[in-house]
């Protein structure tokens, strides 16, 4: 008999308000691609209370705890121009 691997384990987070289902085991870099945001965004760990949110870098590897909230925000603000977060598809 074939030995299947165990597939990984799943769980929900919110990203800009988006609920994702992710493999608890993940990096930045897929998040982001999950999310559809575009490179050009930051991505931050929401912390609760009065702890400072936590920037999260592409090669960031995330160990993914159920109802986990991110948020983007533009890598550079320029005065009176709007930059798009997500992707282009």
């Amino acid at each position: 008999m074939e030995r299947r691997e165990p597939k990984p384990k799943q769980v929900t987070v919110t990203v800009d308000g988006e609920t994702l289902c992710l493999p608890a085991r993940t990096t930045g870099a897929h998040l982001r691609a999950a999310a559809g945001l575009s490179t050009e965004c930051d991505l931050y760990l929401e912390r609760p209370g009065l702890a400072a949110d936590q920037l999260l870098s592409d090669a960031d590897s995330i160990e993914l705890v159920d109802g986990m909230m991110f948020f983007s925000t533009p890598r550079t603000i320029l005065m009176g121009q709007v930059q798009h977060r997500r992707a282009p598809k």
